[in-house]
């Protein structure tokens, strides 16, 4: 700084012997003082520190960010990551209603990049929807009996799962013909059916950052697929009644819940082991799905939801009565008899995953939204959706700011109650929260 303001003035008759500006001729109240010419090198000094200094503080925040991010992505691969954002979480709003199938929506899609919901019915049929407008852009309609079973048609029954890779490359989908099918979600055309399970597949997911594809059906297996070299990997025995709900997230490694055996199991792959989780239910564990590598919830049929840790067999929190309607507890009894102690069983769950944002579905007329601390192990509801019918599945968009939910008459995989007010369709519902709103 010194040197800029010590430089030298020339004299005023070095001044007077310069040719004048062509454009405009300075006059004497026009010149400047040595004392100005100080000032303004002194200015425009501090002027440049300045913007040295912010280009530093940008440069410093870009690597804080990098190294947050680098972070969390190692956290969320080890299984230790869980942002704490539920309770940012105020609201949600039904933003559209989708209807389209004849019967129950089963399950349902979003594509990575949220242009896409995918879903699926009783009805056999796949639908692909539009997610801003909502407007319905292709149907893979149902395979008629008397076709053959490797034609590039869809299903011939029911179509309980769907999946699709986190690159958007791939769908997948599997019902009661036994088959998953897969195709291309940008055209839907088919790509290829696997064959094995030798009943009804009843659940899909594929490993994060891969084409590694598990399934799970009511013959009480679990298959894991390369989709990539389209061949058959391995077959994972253990549960003792029909899987009914799988997840996986980073890690080669899958959960699943075997209904009425009242367990969950985690099947780690290359290590060829499982672990088994007892579950402490009335009834049926209906559904799954994972928090982190580390936590896992689940939704049984006797209404309540359940938070495990894969370091103990038994839960480490049992929410009782998650979805307890009174009203419709007297119409159950009507149709089972007094015997009947459940409220209303929980259909459908899912975490957001890495973070203690969850869902839950049911008959009872609404969608909860949950907050679980891990800290003092609690579970408490944020709010709810008001929703007419059976919530057969949930998923979120992989920004959290929209949860999708697939709605029905009845129960996915049965007939033991029909809700006739409620429509077979697909909820988008706006998820309000303090981020999404800034």
């Amino acid at each position: 700084m010194a040197s800029l303001l010590d430089e030298e003035i020339p004299s005023d008759s070095e001044l007077s012997s310069q040719e004048p500006d062509s454009d405009a001729l300075i006059t004497d109240e026009d010149e400047e003082t040595v004392q100005q010419k100080k000032i303004r090198l002194a200015k425009n000094l501090i002027h440049q520190l300045e913007k040295q200094k912010e280009s530093q503080a940008l440069e410093k925040d870009q690597t804080a960010y990098v190294v947050r991010k680098l972070e969390e992505d190692l956290a969320s691969k080890t299984g230790k990551l869980k942002k704490q954002i539920a309770d940012k979480y105020t609201a949600g709003l039904i933003e559209k209603q989708l209807k389209g199938h004849r019967l129950s929506v089963t399950c349902v899609a979003i594509s990575p990049n949220k242009k896409y919901i995918f879903s699926t019915s009783k009805d056999g049929t796949i639908i692909k929807w539009n997610f801003e407008s909502g407007m319905k852009m292709n149907t893979i309609k149902k395979r008629l009996p008397h076709e053959d079973r490797t034609t590039k048609k869809g299903h011939s029954k029911e179509v309980y799962a769907l999946a699709i890779s986190d690159d958007g490359k791939y769908l997948a989908s599997g019902g009661g013909d036994k088959l998953i099918k897969i195709w291309n979600p940008e055209t839907l055309d088919f790509v290829y059916s696997f064959e094995g399970h030798r009943d009804s597949v009843s659940g899909l997911v594929f490993r994060n950052n891969s084409h590694q594809l598990y399934s799970c059906s009511f013959d009480r297996s679990v298959k894991i697929w390369n989709v990539d070299q389209l061949i058959y990997v391995e077959t994972l025995f253990g549960h003792q009644d029909r899987i009914l709900g799988i997840d996986s997230l980073n890690k080669e490694r899958c959960v699943t819940c075997g209904a009425r055996d009242r367990s969950l199991r985690l099947w780690k792959i290359v290590e060829e082991s499982q672990l088994l989780f007892n579950g402490i239910h009335f009834d049926s564990i209906d559904c799954v799905s994972l928090i982190n590598e580390e936590f896992f919830l689940s939704g049984s049929n006797d209404s309540s939801l359940s938070i495990w840790s894969i370091n103990k067999k038994k839960p480490i929190l049992v929410h009782k009565n998650a979805h307890k309607n009174n009203s419709m507890l007297d119409t159950k009894k009507s149709l089972f008899g007094n015997s009947f102690e459940a409220a209303n069983w929980v259909s459908a769950v899912r975490a957001y995953h890495n973070s203690d944002l969850l869902a839950s579905g049911s008959d009872d007329g609404f969608i909860r939204i949950w907050a679980y601390s891990s800290a003092n192990n609690s579970l408490n509801e944020r709010f709810k959706i008001p929703v007419e019918g059976f919530v057969n599945d949930l998923k979120f968009s992989e920004d959290g700011s929209y949860l999708i939910a697939g709605v029905g008459q009845e129960h996915k995989l049965g007939r033991w109650s029909i809700n006739k007010n409620a429509k077979n369709s697909i909820l988008i519902i706006k998820l309000i929260s303090e981020d999404f709103n800034k």
